[in-house]
């Protein structure tokens, strides 16, 4: 999904939808002056990343002038579950893989092993639980719930 206003029709906000009073000052709504449009559009998952960059020190967001926090990787994600799962302010689809420890969404890749999975007949072993992406995900034969 992508941005496809143009600035004499309005502003879309950095979710693809159209909303003149959100993200008036926000870089991704910018669009140039001989109104063309742009692909402005940000998913939850780059701006999840994005905080949790910010979180760990590596790169402040653009036209922020605070100081940095300087977090470990687990705190920071941290930081980002309780928003998910306790505040509800961000949405839970976006996971940390337990092999490459990137983040990604889980609407549309990757695998949330648990108990419930068997293993030549046995619960799943722990060291195959957790949240993989479609890359990392263990390459062994478990049977699903």
């Amino acid at each position: 999904m992508s941005c496809t206003g143009k600035i004499k029709e309005g502003i879309y906000n950095c979710f693809g939808e159209y909303d003149e009073a959100m993200c008036h000052q926000c870089i991704h709504n910018d669009q140039p002056l001989d109104g063309e449009t742009r692909n402005c559009f940000v998913s939850y998952r780059d701006k999840i990343e994005e905080l949790y960059n910010y979180l760990r020190g590596i790169s402040l967001p653009d036209g922020v002038g605070v100081k940095m926090p300087k977090l470990s990787d687990k705190m920071a994600f941290t930081v980002i579950w309780l928003l998910q799962e306790h505040f509800h302010i961000l949405p839970d689809n976006i996971e940390k893989c337990r092999g490459c420890r990137e983040l990604f969404d889980s609407d549309s890749e990757g695998y949330c092993l648990t108990d419930e999975y068997t293993l030549n007949g046995k619960p799943l072993p722990q060291k195959y639980r957790g949240q993989w992406c479609n890359a990392c995900v263990p390459k062994v034969e478990f049977e699903s719930p």
